[in-house]
C-alpha cells in the first residue's frame, strides 16, 4: 500500500514529484506558511500521514504518541532541536537528517565574513555612506584625492593579506573541509583541531591551544556539547595572536560571549566575523552592534537556493530508500534505543 507522505518543509518540484511516485502527497506546514506550527498543530497536521519530510516542526512525545508516524526525513542535518529522537527510537521510528548540506555555502559566508573583517569592508563602506571618510581638501582630484596622511583611509585601514597566512578550524567536519579548499585557494597554511576526526586527509591536526597560538584566522565549525560549550574562553583568548581574526558560523555558545566582548572591546584581538549570536535576534543595546571591528550577520551563513535543492534530494533519496526497505543514510535514531 502507497504511504501517505507529508512535506512540510520547503522543498523543490523535483523532490515532490519523486515523492508523488512513491506515495499520496502532501503538502502543508512551515515550508509553505512560514510559520512554525505549535504542538498540537503539529499533531493535527501529522495526523494520517505515515511518512514527514520535516522541517521544523516540534515533534515531541506527545507528537508521536498521537500520530502514526512510520518515519521522519528531515532537511536539518541535526534535527535533535526539533525532534525528540529518543522518543521517536523507542518507537522504532527512524529519522534521519542531511548532514553537509549546508558545508558549501557556509564555507563561502565564513570566508565572506573573514575578508569583511580584515579588510574593513562593512566598515568603510558605513563610512562612505555617512560621509566621514571625505577626501584631503588640499589634494588634487583623482586617485590620490583621498590623500596619503596618517588618518587617510590608504594608511589608516589598512588589512592583511590571506596568502601565507593560518587558518586554524575548530572542527573539522564536512564544513571544515570545505573551509580546507578555499583555504588554498588563498594559499592559506591550515591548521585543525577535531578530537573526533579519524581521517584528517593531509591538514594536520594539533591540540586546541597549539592551533590557537599558532592562526591567524581562527574559524569555528563544531557543535555545542557537554565538551564544547565555552570552550573558546578569557585563557583561550589569551592565547591567541593580537592581530587573530575570530570566525564563527558554527554555534555562539562554543565562545563564551564575555570573553569574546572583553577580547573585542580590549582589542586583545583584531576583530570578529559572527553569523551566530547567543541572542536571537540581537537586542537593540547588544554591544557588538557598536564595536568597529565586528561584522554580524543574521544567522543566514547557510541560507542559499542551492541548499533547498540539495537537501530535497537527499530527503527523497531516504524516503526511496525507507519505502523499498533498504537502509537508509545518516539515522540519527540508530543505537539510541
Amino acid at each position: 500500500m502507497a504511504p501517505n507522505i507529508l512535506v512540510t518543509a520547503d522543498f523543490t518540484e523535483a523532490g515532490l514529484d519523486e515523492l508523488r511516485a512513491l506515495g499520496a502527497v502532501t503538502v502543508a506546514g512551515w515550508g509553505v506558511t512560514g510559520l512554525i506550527a505549535t504542538e498540537a498543530e503539529t499533531m493535527r497536521m501529522f495526523a494520517g500521514a505515515d511518512i514527514v519530510a520535516i522541517g521544523y516542526e516540534p515533534v515531541t512525545e506527545a507528537v508521536f504518541a498521537a500520530t502514526d508516524l512510520k518515519y521522519l526525513a528531515s532537511i536539518r542535518g541535526g534535527p535533535g532541536a526539533n525532534i525528540d529522537l529518543l522518543a521517536a527510537a523507542k518507537r522504532g521510528i527512524p529519522v534521519t537528517g542531511t548532514v553537509g548540506r549546508e558545508a558549501r555555502p557556509v564555507a563561502d559566508h565564513s570566508f565572506g565574513l573573514m575578508l569583511s573583517v580584515i579588510r574593513h569592508i562593512p566598515y568603510t563602506d558605513r563610512l562612505l555612506r555617512a560621509g566621514q571618510l571625505a577626501g584631503d581638501p588640499d589634494a588634487d582630484s583623482g586617485e590620490t584625492g583621498w590623500g596619503m596622511g596618517p588618518r587617510d583611509p590608504w594608511n589608516s585601514l589598512k588589512g592583511f593579506e590571506l596568502s601565507g597566512k593560518t587558518l586554524g578550524l575548530v572542527g573539522l567536519g564536512a564544513v571544515g573541509r570545505e573551509m580546507v579548499k578555499r583555504a588554498r585557494g588563498f594559499d592559506m597554511r591550515v591548521l585543525a583541531c577535531d578530537p573526533y576526526v579519524r581521517d584528517p586527509g593531509d591538514v594536520p591536526l594539533c591540540s586546541l591551544d597549539e592551533l590557537l597560538a599558532a592562526a591567524d584566522v581562527v574559524s569555528i565549525h563544531a557543535r555545542v556539547t557537554d565538551e564544547s560549550a565555552g570552550m573558546i574562553g578569557e585563557r583561550e583568548f589569551g592565547l591567541m595572536k593580537p592581530d587573530a581574526v575570530l570566525i564563527n558560523t558554527a554555534r555562539a555558545g562554543v565562545v563564551s560571549r564575555p570573553a569574546l566582548i572583553e577580547a573585542l572591546t580590549s582589542r586583545r584581538i583584531r576583530g570578529a566575523g559572527l553569523d551566530v549570536h547567543h541572542n536571537e535576534p540581537l537586542g537593540a543595546d547588544d554591544p557588538f552592534l557598536a564595536m568597529d571591528n565586528v561584522v554580524l550577520t543574521p544567522h543566514i551563513a547557510g541560507a542559499t537556493v542551492e541548499v533547498m535543492a540539495l537537501h530535497s534530494q537527499l530527503v527523497a533519496g531516504n524516503i526511496r530508500r525507507f519505502c523499498a526497505g533498504e537502509p537508509l543514510v545518516n539515522d540519527l535514531t540508530a543505537g539510541l534505543a
